[in-house]
């Protein structure tokens, strides 16, 4: 991510490696209706950290003033001791700049 234009220095990036996993029990219990909150809590329970963190994230852009959403977000973030980006703005999602 570049935060300065004026100064690479200060740019963001991150690195890291996907591995593809399934979990029988967590593909049944997804196609069962849920709502995204529930699937979000399915997801981190089973240990899909980004798959519940996306889906949290969405759901704070599309209810910024749910106090339920608000709240699994913070326990998310809190329970990998992330606690300082809790409270920030999420960017506007796909927004890439050329």
């Amino acid at each position: 991510m570049i935060c300065d234009l004026s100064n690479r220095d200060k740019d963001s990036y991150v690195e890291g490696t996907i591995v593809r996993s399934q979990d029988e029990n967590l593909s049944l219990q997804l196609n069962q209706p849920n709502t995204d909150l529930d699937r979000a809590v399915l997801f981190a329970t089973a240990g899909f950290w980004e798959d519940a963190l996306r889906t949290l994230a969405n759901l704070r852009r599309q209810r910024p003033n749910d106090p339920e959403v608000q709240k699994y977000w913070e326990d998310l973030l809190n329970s990998v001791d992330i606690k300082e980006v809790v409270s920030k703005p999420l960017l506007p999602c796909c927004t890439a700049q050329k």
